[in-house]
C-alpha cells in the first residue's frame, strides 16, 4: 500500500480531538507499517484519509475525502467504513446527499438517517444500502410513510402487524380454520386483498 505523509503531526495536534492523543505519529517513511498511530496521508487514487491506523489500514476513527470532494467521518474497521459515521456526497446525481448512522463493510447497514438531494428523508433501518426493516420516509411535500420495509421498496404500515396479532389472538384453532376467519374479519372491515394476504405471509406459519 502506497502513501504519502503531508502532514506532521505537530501541526496536526492542534486539530484532532483528545481521544486522538493517546495514539503516537505515524512515521513519515512510507515504506514502514502503520500500526497504532494517527496521521494524514494522501493516496494515488486522491484520496486523502485524516485519522487512526492498525496493521497498515484505516482502522479507528477518521475522515476519508474522495477526489470529487465525497467524504466519510466516522469509524473504520481494517480498512472498511464499519460503525458510526457520516457520508456526504458530492456528485451532481446526489449533491446534498448526506447519510448519518452505521456502516458494515463499507455500506449502510443498521440505524441510519439519510436525506437525499431532492429533500425527502428516509429514517430508519438499512440492510446494505437498502431501506430494509422499519423505518419512516418523509416526502418533501409533507407526506409520509411509516412502516415496513424490504429491499428498498415499502411493504406495509407497521400498524398492520398490531392488527394481525389481535386477530390471531382472538382465534385458537387450526392454521387453515385460522387462516379462513382472518380472511373473512379483515374483508368484512374493508380490507383490501393485498393487505389481508400480507398480514397472512407475515404472521401465519
Amino acid at each position: 500500500m502506497k502513501k504519502i505523509f503531508v502532514s506532521s503531526f505537530i501541526i496536526l495536534s492542534f486539530f484532532i480531538p483528545l481521544n486522538s492523543w493517546a495514539l503516537p505519529a505515524c512515521q513519515s517513511d512510507q515504506s514502514d507499517y502503520y500500526h497504532n498511530c494517527f496521521g494524514t496521508y494522501n493516496f494515488e487514487s486522491g484520496d486523502k484519509y485524516v485519522g487512526e491506523w492498525k496493521d497498515d489500514k484505516r482502522n479507528g476513527k477518521g475522515t476519508n475525502t474522495f477526489p470529487d470532494g465525497e467524504k466519510y467521518e466516522g469509524e473504520w474497521l481494517e480498512g472498511e467504513k464499519h460503525g458510526q459515521g457520516t457520508y456526504i456526497w458530492k456528485d451532481e446525481k446526489s449533491k446534498g446527499q448526506k447519510y448519518v448512522g452505521y456502516w458494515k463493510n463499507n455500506r449502510m447497514h443498521g440505524k441510519g438517517n439519510i436525506t437525499l438531494s431532492n429533500g425527502d428523508r428516509y429514517s430508519g433501518d438499512f440492510k446494505y444500502d437498502k431501506y430494509d426493516g422499519e423505518g419512516t420516509y418523509f416526502y418533501n411535500n409533507g407526506r409520509k410513510q411509516e412502516g415496513i420495509w424490504k429491499d428498498g421498496f415499502f411493504q406495509y404500515e407497521k400498524k398492520l402487524d398490531t392488527i394481525c396479532k389481535k386477530q390471531i389472538e382472538q382465534i385458537s384453532n387450526t392454521n387453515y380454520e385460522v387462516k379462513n376467519k382472518i380472511i373473512k374479519r379483515l374483508a368484512q372491515k374493508g380490507w383490501e386483498t393485498d393487505k389481508i394476504i400480507k398480514c397472512l405471509n407475515r404472521l401465519i406459519k
